[in-house]
């Protein structure tokens, strides 16, 4: 596997990256598993087909987390942790692999953190991660690394961020920039296109003033500060939502993450 392709499919794991800070080298290229729909439906005897009840609750589908492992293999001897270097690794060191294995078990297993992986940097996946096995032979060690992680991965930047020019894909990108800067209002109210993800979700709303928030869905008292009400969410695709103001000139946020599979 060369160089670039070490780099390519490498991840980061909290701040710990698998290949700078532990020379780990996928076996193949890491992918995830798909969430599986939460499915309800009602065999009714004597009628035909089933009742499909599997949106029944929230108006849209709904997935568990995904479950799943990834292989890598690292060579036995002379990329073994250094306890004096800072970057992980010393060439010249020949200790022994079961120092490597306990670093990576020490730092990751059982523990819940973000996954960000370098050929996908725009987005993070949250989860638990368990080290499942270990195998040996004379040149090569391979672990493998269990995952629990949430059914979505997130934007790396969320709703009220600058967007930025490194991760921003120019085909399928949307910028969302829903800060206080830019969403301002009065007592005669404002409106703004709000532009929702792939995914519906309930995003944090904080105002200055007490305001009133309306939207294709209803009307909603919003109080000075962070608001988080489970009714009122942001659907996929553009809505329109109008900020008044109760007394005065008022500010909004908007704060969520763009999920996707």
């Amino acid at each position: 596997m060369s160089d670039i392709s070490k780099s390519l499919y490498s991840m980061t794991f909290g701040d710990k990256n698998t290949w700078e800070d532990w020379h780990l080298v996928p076996t193949s290229r890491p992918t995830f598993s798909l969430p599986a729909l939460k499915d309800q439906s009602i065999d009714i005897p004597g009628a035909n087909g089933k009742i499909d009840l599997s949106d029944a609750l929230t108006g849209y589908p709904a997935y568990s987390n995904r479950t799943g492992s990834f292989e890598f293999m690292v060579v036995n001897s002379g990329q073994s942790l250094s306890i004096d270097s800072s970057s992980g690794y010393s060439p010249s060191s020949n200790s022994a692999w079961i120092d490597v294995y306990s670093a990576i078990a020490n730092y990751l297993h059982g523990q819940r953190m973000k996954l960000v992986c370098d050929d996908d940097p725009a987005w993070y996946y949250i989860g638990r991660f368990t080290i499942n096995q270990w195998s040996s032979d004379e040149q090569y060690s391979k672990i493998t690394i269990d995952y629990d992680i949430e059914p979505f991965k997130y934007s790396i930047i969320d709703s009220s961020d600058l967007w930025l020019w490194d991760t921003f894909n120019f085909n399928t990108g949307i910028i969302r920039t829903y800060n206080e800067s830019r969403l301002t209002f009065d007592t005669s109210g404002k409106t703004f296109e709000i532009v929702g993800t792939n995914f519906p979700c309930i995003p944090t709303i904080f105002v200055s003033t007490d305001s009133i928030l309306t939207t294709s869905y209803g009307t909603y008292s919003l109080t000075t500060g962070s608001n988080k009400d489970p009714l009122i969410l942001i659907y996929p695709g553009a809505q329109n939502w109008t900020f008044k103001s109760k007394s005065g000139s008022g500010k909004a946020a908007i704060y969520f993450r763009e999920r996707s599979i």
